[in-house]
This record gives C-alpha cells, structure tokens and sequence, in this order.
C-alpha cells in the first residue's frame, strides 16, 4: 500500500469523548494534549451532558484550551436503538461507545483524527505524532499487553492466543493487537470502522472481552500501523527499567485504580499533581472528581505487601522489558 502525502498539521484534531462522570480526567488529559500539541492543532473534548451551559463550558475551555462541545442526540438515539435492551448495564458504558463515531462528530474539516481515552496524561510534545505517515485506510495503533503476551515462552501467551482467536485473528496478527485507548486515522478509516466495531459488538458481545477495544481489534486486523509505545505506554510497564529510558510521551493508566485516585506505585506525586491543580481551577464548576471509595484505596496501599510483585520473577522482567524497548525502538 502507498503512503499518502504528508500530513498539514492545521488539518489534525486530538478528540475525547465523555460523559459527566468521566468529564474530570478528561480535562486534564485535554489541557495537557493542549500544552503539547502544535498550535495549529485543535483539541476537542466531546461531552455528554444537558448542563453545559456558557458559563461551564468558559470554564472549562479557559482552563484546558480546548474546545467543549456536547454530544449530539442523534448519537446517542443511534446507540440507544442499535444496541439490545440493558446492553450498557452489561457490557459497557455508552460514552465508551462515542469514539465509534467520532468522525461523523467532527464533520470534514480534518485530514486526520487522534482519539484519547481520558485516563491519559500527555507529557511530551505530539508533533511528531500527528506527523507520523499513514497508509492509506490503516489505523495508526499501539501494540497493546496482550500482543506482547501472545510470543512463545511468555506468561498467558496461550489464552491470549485464544481470546485473539475468538476476534478472528490468525497468527500472522497476533503482534498487531493493540490498546484503543489512543487510535489516529483519517476521518473515511473512522467512518468505515467505527459502524462495523459496533456492529460486531452488539453481534458477538461474548468474543469482546475488552469490549470495544475488541471490536475495534477485530475490524481492523490487517489494517493497522503499529507506533511507537511511547504513543501509548500501558501503566503496567512503568515499573520497567525501561519507563525511565524510554521517557514515553503518553502514559496510559489502564486498571481500575487511577492517578486521581492518590499516589499508588507505580506512579508518584508529579502524576496525582495534575488532578489536584484541575480541581482548583474547576471550583465552582460543579465537576466531580470520582474516586475510588476510601476502603478500596487503602486496600491498594496494602496489597503490594501481601502478593507477589508482577516482575519478581527476572527472567520474565528482562523479556518484557527487552519486548517495551523493541517496540520503543530502541
């Protein structure tokens, strides 16, 4: 396939898309996208919501610089009618299910679309990013925990295989399952797999254990190129040495427990730091920061002393580690 032409960096558009509950770390993920993207560029946060007045929404594009707007009732009509009664109670989160159609939100001005899940935090400049070339029709991904688990000799490799197995993958794509949480392609490329993931979703929600994410893996299997995982570097690799080599440009706080949550290994004060400034500036915009109950939370501070840590076992830290830095590059 021919690369297309190189992309104008006015013609570009970092997306979220949330809900009221998850519109809190949306906005930090948003204003740091903001800080570190070209100027050039837009941010644009989705927002689902019947209490976006002015006054929010100034508040919330003073502080972030991006633009807010509201998810319009057609998408939420469309997902309410094309989805089984109590699907969202089961399965996932209608807001999760936004992205799907991003490109219809954001109309034809943008040669090129980056999607962000809002448990991001962005930490380098994106340039280089948003200029990486893009076959035509192929979706610009991250090789996710699940790729790099599927190899001979790696722990869950052969229940990976499995779970891949039940998208439709063959073996030739194991490697190239990847983690939605940051996805770039051209607005047509949303526009045909955004349908076809919902589709298949709604149609095989027992092989989607990662819900879209697996749908989106399975439309688009032998249509992505793979970026760097400095584009999309998973939490579970921070305690890596090669977190403080790599120095990813995007961190990815997959799991149930968040940085908003408070300081919990792996990540320290200067990743909790942001929610606390955010929700100084927010006061009185009637925001909610969401956290975990306060049990739970002191559950997590105990945990690592009671269970055996993830990469005790050096042989398997040296090999996923030497996995994160080849597909780092480096």
């Amino acid at each position: 396939m021919i690369e297309g032409p190189s992309i104008n960096s006015r013609r570009q558009c970092i997306a979220l898309l949330c809900d009221e509950g998850y519109l809190f770390p949306s906005l930090v993920c948003a204003k740091q996208a903001r800080e570190h993207a070209p100027a050039s560029a837009d941010v644009v946060v989705f927002l689902e919501s019947d209490r976006l007045t002015p006054e929010r929404q100034g508040i919330f594009e003073s502080v972030t610089g991006a633009s807010i707007r509201v998810i319009p009732a057609w998408l939420t009509d469309l997902l309410d009618r094309s989805v089984p009664k109590d699907f969202f109670r089961t399965h996932v989160n209608r807001a999760a299910l936004f992205r799907l159609f991003v490109a219809r939100l954001l109309g034809d001005r943008y040669e090129r679309i980056i999607y962000m899940d809002g448990d991001i935090q962005v930490r380098r400049p994106l340039a280089e990013l948003l200029t990486t070339p893009l076959p035509e029709g192929t979706v610009g991904v991250v090789p996710d925990w699940v790729a790099l688990h599927s190899v001979d000799g790696m722990p869950h490799a052969a229940a990976n295989r499995a779970y891949m197995e039940g998208l439709d993958f063959s073996p030739e794509h194991w490697g190239s399952y990847f983690n939605s949480g940051v996805m770039m392609a051209a607005p047509d490329t949303w526009n045909d797999i955004g349908p076809k993931a919902l589709e298949f979703l709604v149609a095989r929600p027992g092989s989607c254990r990662l819900h879209d994410q697996s749908a989106f893996n399975h439309v688009c299997r032998g249509r992505t190129t793979n970026l760097s995982l400095r584009w999309n570097f998973l939490r579970h690799f921070m305690s890596l040495p090669s977190y403080a080599a790599i120095d990813p440009a995007i961190v990815h706080f997959v799991g149930k427990l968040k940085p908003w949550d408070g300081v919990y290994a792996p990540w320290g004060r200067a990743e909790f730091e942001p929610y606390l400034e955010m929700a100084k500036a927010l006061h009185g915009a009637d925001v909610a920061w969401r956290r975990q109950p306060l049990l739970r939370r002191i559950g997590y501070h105990i945990k690592p002393l009671t269970r055996r840590d993830d990469y005790a076992d050096i042989p398997y830290r040296n090999a996923i580690d030497s996995s994160v830095r080849a597909h780092c590059g480096g």
